[in-house]
């Protein structure tokens, strides 16, 4: 329906509401150790401990090791998005909040580039608060997106693109405005190759986002990285007051939990992108001048709005 996939996922519709998923809360609200968090978690139960970052070896580990630091839990998804869902939880033991610094995002960089050579359809995914996170501690997610188109891609990596510029010292980094719908947002190619170029400067434009209240999903990709700033979330926003908000549902693959979206039409889908989620022009164009502030852009090829 409007170029996105709807997949029918019944079982994500019972993941636990929280506060933070269901009341807007202040963006820069601090982690509280009395709500659910991932140091509630058995560590028994992670799946294995990643270890990467830009001044760290990117492995695997079966078990936590001690002498390596910092390792990063992984654990299965309790609600899965859909098949090999889980859970990265950067730097779990300092108890942060669900906001990206410089080091978290160069952690899901490598991640994506560590989980992108095992298959071509996994994708990381970041909700800030107010964006569909249900836990205030920081975190990823990540999926293996089985697209029925035939090179396998979500929606928004298809979705038109308008180049803005080249990096001045590594040109295959370059941004790029994204069309998805009437989602639009930012594009960064080969940003997960480059972390210690791209990771400034999208830290930079988070905490933009975060001083200005402003909610964001986020994508990463093997190749490239996408950020979409959208409307707060509430249960007044939800389709059909069921439709769960987050980056899959920004991004392309609406997960449909309940049986009453089978039916879910193209005007409805379209008038809740429009009203619900779409930001304005002015958002837009506060975050290009922050991402065009950040890094050291080539003038010369710079295309202006």
């Amino acid at each position: 329906i409007c170029g996105f996939d709807i997949a029918f996922n019944p079982g994500r519709g019972k993941k636990r509401k929280t506060r933070t998923w269901d009341t807007q809360v202040s963006m820069g609200a601090p982690f509280d150790p009395a709500q659910f968090n991932f140091n509630m978690v058995p560590r028994s139960e992670a799946v294995f401990y990643f270890t990467g970052g830009r001044f760290h070896g990117c492995s695997c580990l079966p078990r936590n090791d001690p002498s390596i630091h910092p390792t990063h839990p992984v654990f299965p998804n309790k609600y899965p998005i859909s098949k090999y869902s889980g859970i990265l939880t950067p730097f779990i033991a300092e108890n942060r909040s669900q906001h990206l610094t410089e080091d978290a995002i160069e952690v899901g960089m490598t991640f994506a580039l560590a989980i992108g050579r095992t298959g071509d359809g996994f994708r990381v995914g970041f909700n800030s608060l107010n964006a569909g996170a249900s836990v205030n501690h920081l975190h990823f997610q990540f999926w293996e997106y089985v697209s029925p188109r035939e090179r396998g891609r979500l929606p928004v990596e298809e979705a038109p693109k308008q180049f803005v510029a080249f990096h001045q010292h590594h040109p295959e980094i370059r941004l790029y405005r994204v069309h998805m719908f009437q989602v639009p947002g930012f594009f960064i190619l080969n940003a997960p190759g480059f972390p210690d170029v791209t990771a400034p400067l999208l830290a930079a434009l988070i905490d933009h986002l975060a001083a200005t209240e402003q909610p964001y999903n986020l994508l990463m990709t093997p190749a490239s990285l996408y950020i979409m700033p959208r409307k707060p979330t509430a249960p007044s926003t939800l389709i059909r007051g069921v439709l769960p908000p987050g980056f899959p549902e920004i991004f392309g693959e609406v997960i449909a939990t309940d049986p009453s979206l089978r039916d879910l039409t193209e005007a409805e889908l379209a008038a809740h992108y429009k009203d619900n989620v779409r930001v304005s022009d002015e958002v837009l164009m506060e975050m290009q001048k922050v991402l065009l502030r950040s890094a050291e852009w080539d003038p010369e090829r710079n295309l202006r709005w």
